[in-house]
């Protein structure tokens, strides 16, 4: 089985509900979305400390409270890079409702590895006035629609079917079939569910649960070939673990 796709598509922009319930703009940095002026080509030192990043977080982040400007891919690369300083393979959201406090997301994009470092960040963040710190991309179920890198992904018209490998069935793969895939963009489609996942089920999760993920075409009649609506996912998942499954 597969892991995430390494493939490096533009900066996404996506508008999803957040865990008040309200729209909010969701800026994001990921390694899906990183570009030519990332860390691996501006020669970034790595390995600072937690506390030097916080400090600067601190020192700038009125600056970061509005990333709706004609800059704000230059606001977002700054973010990138001083945490790419602490450590190359962090990425990060930033979003919040425009009245209410602003969020600062750390995300490991769903590596597990790395999710230790994700809390040793986080935990050692300070009281940033009008920010929340958030450890992971959390869970804020289906109710959205992803705009990305050009085309539009609704989890309400997308489907899955379950995978599962008779060598290793507490292992789950799922294989999502929606109207935005084609050959022709199918890393695209790929690196794009990845995110609609992590967005819905929360990255903890999304990773502890999925160990597999491929895109396909939408079946004529899904239900008849086997596959799941999308917006089932969460509640299968939980089926799952109370029936011996991973």
């Amino acid at each position: 089985m597969t892991g995430r796709p390494n493939n490096r598509l533009e900066l996404t922009k996506r508008a999803i509900p957040c865990r008040c319930g309200l729209r909010t703009s969701i800026f994001t940095r990921s390694r899906f979305a990183a570009q030519p002026g990332c860390w691996a080509h501006r020669g970034m030192s790595m390995g600072r400390s937690e506390a030097t990043f916080w400090t600067w977080f601190s020192q700038n982040a009125d600056r970061f409270r509005s990333v709706e400007v004609p800059e704000k891919e230059d606001l977002l690369d700054e973010i990138q890079a001083a945490l790419h300083r602490f450590h190359p393979e962090l990425f990060f959201e930033v979003g919040g409702a425009p009245e209410g406090p602003r969020e600062l997301v750390i995300t490991a994009e769903g590596k597990v590895p790395l999710f230790p470092v994700v809390e040793q960040l986080v935990s050692a963040a300070p009281v940033v006035p009008g920010w929340q710190i958030v450890a992971f991309k959390q869970p804020g179920g289906f109710k959205f629609v992803l705009d990305y890198s050009g085309f539009e992904l609704n989890p309400a018209s997308c489907w899955f079917l379950p995978l599962v490998a008779k060598s290793a069935p507490e292992v789950l793969g799922v294989r999502v079939a929606c109207p935005a895939y084609s050959a022709e963009r199918e890393q695209a489609v790929l690196a794009a569910v990845y995110v609609l996942l992590d967005s819905g089920l929360g990255e903890v999760a999304s990773a502890r649960d999925i160990r597999h993920v491929e895109v396909g075409p939408l079946p004529d009649e899904p239900a008849s070939e086997g596959y799941i609506a999308l917006r089932e996912l969460p509640e299968y998942l939980v089926w799952r673990r109370n029936h011996g499954g991973a």
